[in-house]
This record gives structure tokens, C-alpha cells and sequence, in this order.
């Protein structure tokens, strides 16, 4: 997370805003970029290598909002419940289809 109001420099040549100042008021998407709000209000996505002292995060992952956190553990959690049902239940009817098929072959050879 990023601490709140972090003011970072647009240090790129190429960028529109270079040598503009924003302020970082939201959490980055990814590690690359970061949202910044500058002084007439505008939020751009910039990319860290245009700013002069952007904040990295150290952690790959990505995070989300407190309520998309909590319906995504809820979902992982049910998901191996889910996936062992669908499991057992495949192993059953092809088990069944097997044994169906062998009997027709058995009285049909004979």
C-alpha cells in the first residue's frame, strides 16, 4: 500500500507532464505504474521509470479492495470442495460406464 499523498515528480522528457508534480492518492494497480492526481485535478496512469521517485511495491501480488479480498478467499476456499465433488462424482459414472460396457462385451462374446 501506498502511504497516503505521496507527492512524486514526472522526470521523464518524453512524458506531457515532465517536471510536473502529483500527489499519489490510490493504491497502484501493478508495479509498474502508478496512479497520480496533479494540481488541475487530472489522474493519469504513469509509469514508474517517468517519475523521479515513484513508490515500488517489494510484493508480486496484487491487491485489491477489503470486499474483493473476502468474496476471493470465500471462492478459493469452495473451489477445492467443489472441484473434489466433481471429482468423485466423474470417477463414479466412468467406473459405471466401464462396467455397463464390459458386461455388454462379456454376454456379446459368449
Amino acid at each position: 500500500m501506498v502511504p497516503k499523498k505521496a507527492v512524486v515528480t514526472v522526470s521523464s522528457q518524453s512524458h506531457p507532464r515532465d517536471g510536473e508534480s502529483g500527489v499519489i492518492e490510490a493504491d497502484a494497480p501493478n508495479n509498474y505504474q502508478q496512479i497520480v492526481t496533479f494540481s488541475d485535478g487530472e489522474r493519469l496512469l504513469v509509469n514508474n521509470a517517468d517519475l523521479a521517485d515513484a513508490i515500488v511495491s517489494e510484493s508480486n501480488e496484487r491487491t485489491y479492495p477489503k470486499e474483493y479480498a473476502e468474496a476471493i478467499a470465500q471462492i478459493s476456499s469452495a473451489a477445492p470442495v467443489a472441484v473434489n465433488e466433481f471429482s468423485s462424482s466423474s470417477a463414479i459414472a466412468y467406473k459405471t460406464d466401464i462396467s455397463e460396457n464390459y458386461q455388454s462385451f462379456a454376454v456379446a462374446s459368449l
